[in-house]
This record gives structure tokens, C-alpha cells and sequence, in this order.
């Protein structure tokens, strides 16, 4: 092997130990350390061009720094750097990941009908593209379903406890029936809508589930459910 290809791998090394480090940052809320991460990341990027038939790697760190961003609550770096992930991936129509992104920075800016449009846009490609359902998420939690997760956060984008806001978090369920929050959410709208024994069947789901989820448990007395829960 020539000096070339040991600088070429040393590269990719370092790359992917920055993206690595820039990942566990974000996770723990050190975002400004995490941004500087991924900005070292992509210096280190082959200059050639990635193929067009799997998902580039620039992409991914470009999503992961709008994330920080977005947790910054950056939203013009935030917005800019999920188009580039979206501009870098337009070969590859299954990354959802630059797209929920998006649709949080809208939300934080108050344009909810764009946010709106964002996640439909989601909805729309893991439909065609199911195999892209199950990317991971990053800091998400709760789900890996890239569906179900825009679901869920449609269903915020509504007045809490309304009826469109129980479709998107029953959306939610559908897509991912483990996904704990979502059945909690489910339950806080039937709440509001006053069928309360429809809500107790979603949170109950919710601590089958996870025994210990802190607002579920929380949700009981918050509503006041604690007899149905003895």
C-alpha cells in the first residue's frame, strides 16, 4: 500500500472518528462543541464526488450539524444547513432526516404551514420508499421510524388535545406500534377531548411498554387517573 492510500484512510479514519465524537455531543447537548465536529468532518471529505446510488456522506453531517443548530435554536444556520443535506442527497429520494429537521426550524420560525409541508413530504417518500422508514435518528427518541416520528411531530404542530392532533399521534402508532410517546400523546388528546376511558387505554399501553416512563406516570396524576391505575 502506497503513501496515498494510507493518507486516504487515515483521512476517512479521522472523518469518521470526528462524526463519531460530533454524534455523542449532540446526544449529551454539547452542541457548539458538536458543530465544530462535524465543521472538522467535512474538511476532511474526498474531493471526488460519492456515488450517486447510495446516500453521501456529506449529506449526513450536514443534517447533523443543522441539528445543533436547531437545538441553538440557529435557525438561518439550521435552515441552510439541512437544504445543503437536501441539495447533497437529491440523487438518493429516501434521506427524511434534513427534512424533520427542517420542519422544527419552521416550526420555531411560527411558519407551521410549511412545517406542515415538510413532514408530508416525509410521509410521502417513506410510502414509496419504505426501506427508508428506519434510518436512524439521531437525537430522537422513542422511535426509529422516520414515519412515525413525522407523525408525531404533525401531530404538535396542531391545537393541544384537538381532533387532528389524536389522527397524527394514532398515525404515529400505526406506523410504529412500540412508539411509547406517541400512545401518551394519543391519551393527552382523547383526555382533552373528554373521552377520558380511551385515554386511559393509551396510557396504560404506553406503561406495558415502559414500566417506568416518568411522564407517563406523571400523565395519571395529572389527569387525575390514579384509580384506574391501582
Amino acid at each position: 500500500m502506497g503513501f496515498g492510500s494510507l493518507f486516504k484512510k487515515d483521512k476517512t479514519y479521522a472523518r469518521h472518528e470526528l462524526v463519531g465524537k460530533g454524534d455523542k455531543l449532540l446526544a449529551s447537548g454539547k452542541m457548539e462543541k458538536a458543530i465544530k465536529c462535524f465543521d472538522k468532518a467535512l474538511e476532511l471529505l474526498p474531493e471526488s464526488a460519492e456515488a450517486i446510488d447510495s446516500l453521501p456522506e456529506s449529506a449526513e453531517i450536514w443534517c447533523a450539524k443543522g441539528m445543533a443548530f436547531g437545538m441553538l435554536e440557529n435557525t438561518e444556520e439550521g435552515m441552510k444547513c439541512c437544504d445543503k443535506a437536501i441539495e447533497l442527497s437529491s440523487n438518493v429520494p429516501f434521506f427524511t432526516s434534513p427534512w424533520i429537521n427542517k420542519s422544527r426550524m419552521f416550526v420555531m420560525l411560527g411558519n407551521t404551514e410549511e412545517a406542515i409541508k415538510c413532514l408530508d413530504k416525509v410521509i410521502k417518500m417513506t410510502d414509496e420508499y419504505p426501506e427508508c422508514r428506519y434510518k436512524p435518528t439521531a437525537t430522537d427518541i422513542g422511535t426509529r421510524d422516520s414515519q412515525a416520528l413525522a407523525w408525531y411531530n404533525k401531530g404538535f404542530i396542531f391545537p393541544d388535545g384537538s381532533e387532528k392532533a389524536m389522527k397524527c399521534f394514532d398515525k404515529a402508532i400505526k406506523s410504529d406500534p412500540g412508539f411509547v410517546d406517541a400512545w401518551i400523546n394519543k391519551g393527552y388528546s382523547l383526555h382533552h377531548l373528554g373521552k377520558h376511558e380511551e385515554s386511559v387505554v393509551c396510557i396504560r399501553r404506553a406503561l406495558e411498554l415502559d414500566p417506568n416512563h416518568e411522564y407517563a406516570l406523571s400523565t395519571i396524576k395529572t389527569f387525575g387517573y390514579e384509580e384506574y391505575f391501582k
